[in-house]
């Protein structure tokens, strides 16, 4: 007997829908079994909470901690790579070294090799500045105009943790140890590129031992030391905390060779000075330094007329004088208007007790306020600066002026950081001969001036 009911319809299912329903079959059996004991687990872990807080509380710890070293890692990376560098961008500044430069920093920049712990072992740095310059008199002078470019490219590679390499080249004329600006429009030469530094650098503990052409060690300001002088031998340098106070003291030891002879004694230069510094309260930090400098010039065969100078020489076109050098130094800073707006005041005098006239001391004094450390940053300062004829070493002093030594100088800056590595900078000179020149006591005495425009553009 048939059925009344009526079987149901049997349609073929397509293999793909079929294939997804067991998927998704599968995927529901396969989660309710997890659950299940995830479930029984969430209940059995309440009690473990306060034991996983712990851990993230430990865990936040040490992220901070890692934090803190990166940062101290950073500002390493930030500090002056060498000595030299540390020492221009604290007291060269304001003398007009390197326009658009850092400003001044308190007694006792960081210093010296870069730690070993750093990411690279190489660090790579250089700038290029473009100028323009003008010149005019009061009186009889020829007006000028020029365009200048200074381009420098430096490298460091520290071979461990104590030890350090570096060299670095630099336009301008290779026999001219004051400055490496070029003066365009020779037809549109090629620039003339060398090696100004080629060094080693070892440190143990607080001593610096550094060997070779590098840059100089000493402390001081244009007076004395041209910012592109980089000498020739060895320098040591070492440093130590005074009490607890946080004052500091360093000496360093300097070895140039100037000339080389090869049959009997040649020139030198060995000298060194000691700094005593540190803050003296929460506004207020000084420094004072003294150096002394004797030179022994028996032989001057690669000496020319750029080298000479402006000082006094005899008949046989040596030096007249003996160059024994007292610099002394005395720098005062005032924090107390901001981190932006540091006040600083810098007085110096040297004397040269082997001069053969009377024509034996400098003097040089400076007021500063503002900072160029960060993007925005203003700078302005004033300074007056003097050097009878034989007041300092000609050949290693500034070269900011047609006169070398035996002026009287005026001068204004203005410093401005368009962006953390782009500075420009307005600076001028006012300037005329000593009247009591004697080496060319019948020479103009009207006032001369020059101004500098310059962009300076670093990484």
């Amino acid at each position: 007997m048939r059925s009344l009911v009526p079987k149901p319809r049997l349609r073929a299912m397509n293999p793909a829908r079929a294939k997804s329903r067991v998927r998704i079959g599968a995927m529901l059996l396969l989660g309710a079994s997890v659950l299940t004991p995830v479930r029984a687990a969430a209940q059995d872990a309440a009690g473990d909470v306060e034991a996983l807080q712990r851990k993230v509380a430990e865990q936040d710890a040490r992220i901070a901690e890692l934090e803190r070293t990166v940062r101290g890692l950073a500002a390493a990376n930030q500090a002056p790579a060498t000595r030299g560098e540390a020492f221009a961008a604290t007291y060269r500044a304001p003398v007009v070294a390197s326009p658009a430069s850092p400003a001044a920093a308190p007694p006792f920049p960081a210093q010296g090799v870069r730690p070993a712990t750093e990411p690279s072992r190489l660090s790579v740095s250089g700038d290029l500045r473009l100028r323009q310059e003008f010149n005019w008199s009061d009186k009889d002078a020829r007006d000028r105009s020029r365009t200048v470019m200074r381009a420098r490219l430096g490298a460091r590679y520290a071979l461990d943790r104590n030890v350090t390499v570096g060299a670095r080249l630099v336009t301008g004329d290779p026999d001219d140890p004051n400055t490496a600006d070029v003066t365009v429009g020779d037809f549109v030469d090629d620039l003339t590129v060398s090696l100004d530094r080629a060094y080693v650098e070892a440190r143990f503990g607080d001593l610096l031992l550094t060997g070779g052409k590098f840059a100089l060690p000493l402390r001081g300001t244009e007076l004395v030391w041209d910012g592109d002088f980089n000498p020739e031998g060895l320098g040591a340098s070492v440093s130590a905390p005074l009490g607890s106070r946080g004052l500091k003291a360093e000496a360093t030891a300097l070895y140039s060779i100037v000339s080389e002879a090869a049959g009997g004694h040649g020139s030198d230069m060995l000298g060194g000075q000691v700094t005593l510094g540190g803050r003296l309260s929460p506004f207020w930090s000084a420094s004072l330094t003294a150096g002394y400098y004797d030179y022994h010039l028996s032989a001057l065969a690669g000496a020319d007329a750029g080298d000479f100078r402006s000082n006094l020489r005899a008949r046989d076109g040596s030096y007249l004088s003996d160059f024994d050098l007292l610099d002394v130094i005395a720098i005062a800073r005032f924090d107390g208007f901001g981190v932006d707006w540091p006040v600083s005041a810098t007085a110096e005098t040297v004397h040269n007790f082997g001069a053969a006239t009377g024509a034996d001391t400098g003097y040089f004094a400076q007021l500063s306020a503002g900072s160029t450390a960060q993007a925005g940053g203003l700078r302005m300062s004033y300074g007056y600066m003097q050097a009878e004829a034989d007041a300092v070493f000609a050949a290693f002093s500034h070269d900011n002026i047609g006169l070398a030594t035996s002026y009287r100088l005026h001068q204004i800056a203005l410093d401005y950081a368009l962006r953390a590595n782009t500075q420009l900078n307005l600076i001028l000179y006012h300037y005329r001969p000593l009247a009591s020149d004697p080496a060319s006591p019948g020479a103009a005495r009207d006032w001369l001036d020059r101004l500098r425009l310059n962009a300076v553009f670093a990484f």
